[in-house]
Order: C-alpha cells, then structure tokens, then sequence
C-alpha cells in the first residue's frame, strides 16, 4: 500500500460514494485492464454506493480512505463526494433469521474481497453473516476475525461459531467458516457458497481454531 504516515492522516474528513467501488491495496490507474488474478491481488473489499467513508489522505487521482470496518484502501477520488458527515452514520440492518440469510446466499460465486450478491469471499461471508444475523460487526479480514471472540473446542462447537483453518492442498491460504446447526457454510472458489456436514467438510481442511462471538 502506498504509504502516508499515520500522523499527515486528515482529521474528520468524510465522503460518500458516488458509485459501487472496489477498494484497492495500491492507487492503480490501470486496475480496470488488469487480468482477473491481478485484480485480485490489490482488491482488498467493497464499497457501496452512497456508503460513507473516512479520508485519510491523497496520492495522484486516488483517495486513501479508511471503511466502517477500520479496512484501508485506495479508491478513485471521481468515485466519491465530499460529505459534510462528521462519522460513518453506520445504520445496522434489518436482522435476518440465520436460515433465510444462508438459504439467500447459498451458490453466490466466490471472488475475492467482495461483500455483495454478485460475488463474494470467505471472510465477507462471515462477516455479512454476523452483520445482518446478530448485528455485530466484525473486521473483513480473517486473520482480525480471528483475534476476536472466545477460542471453542471442536467437540464444543456451537451454532454461529467460526471455524479457521486452511485447505490441505492451499496451506497458505486461510479459510473461515460458519458453522450452523451442524452445517458449515462458507465460500469456495470453486463453486462459490457451499454447505458441508462437517463429516464432509474436515477431511479437506486443516482446523485451526473455532471461535464463539456471542454472550
């Protein structure tokens, strides 16, 4: 990520998006002619029209803006608006009982750092899912997901529970999952999002730790 030291941040500068956008790693003019694994490689997340976002700095025709969710990136400074909100007005959404939000999602195609109907990836889902679920907000990335909650033994594991691991196959990868009355949902990249009995779903991947997020 093109680097602007914390302390030359701007205070209190908002914006809202003019149009859906992806939030990028690095200020790349030619994003849009990238291959597919390329875009990949600098998506970091999503950002929806109308979404409000913190300005923290510029670097040529991009912003450096920080989401609701603390996630840093780079967006095109055409695509957002100068707002006179003085926070991210972060409105929670309608709860979803937990099977009408999986049903809903189930075979959505898997891309990487995306949050929407459209395409979505593991650690989107997971945090859509507590989102629109339970109404708590946890970070995008696995690896801070991870860092919250209360660590569960698998022979414990509860309903809304996040399991971590990774694919045998793809040890570098890191991989969460929801697990929901004995089913495990997640996104793949083949195949999207996926339910799994867990007799299914644990020969493939290496545990690594479950987690419980609510009281």
């Amino acid at each position: 990520m093109t680097h602007i030291p914390k302390e030359e941040w701007l205070k209190d500068s908002f914006a809202s998006t003019k149009v859906d956008t992806e939030l990028l790693r690095l200020p790349d003019a030619s994003y849009q002619q990238l291959t597919p694994k390329e875009k990949d490689g600098l998506r970091q997340t999503e950002i929806f029209v109308g979404e409000t976002v913190q300005v923290l700095g510029s670097s040529g025709d991009f912003k450096l803006v920080r989401k609701y969710d603390n996630t840093l990136g780079w967006v095109p400074s055409s695509n957002v608006a100068t707002s006179f909100a003085k926070d991210f007005q972060l409105q929670m959404p309608p709860k979803s009982s937990p099977m009408d939000f999986l049903q809903k999602w189930l075979s959505v195609p898997y891309v990487w750092g995306g949050l929407s109907l459209k395409g979505i990836d593991c650690s989107g889902f997971s945090q859509q899912y507590f989102l629109q679920v339970h109404n708590i907000l946890l970070p995008k990335n696995s690896f801070d997901q991870r860092k919250l909650g209360k660590a569960r033994e698998l022979k414990d594991i509860q309903s809304h529970d996040l399991i971590f691991c990774y694919h045998h196959e793809l040890a570098a990868t890191h991989h969460v999952v929801v697990y929901f009355e004995g089913q495990c949902w997640h996104a793949r990249r083949k195949g999207g999002i996926v339910r799994q009995s867990l007799n299914e779903f644990l020969p493939e991947f290496k545990l690594e730790e479950v987690r419980s997020y609510l009281p």
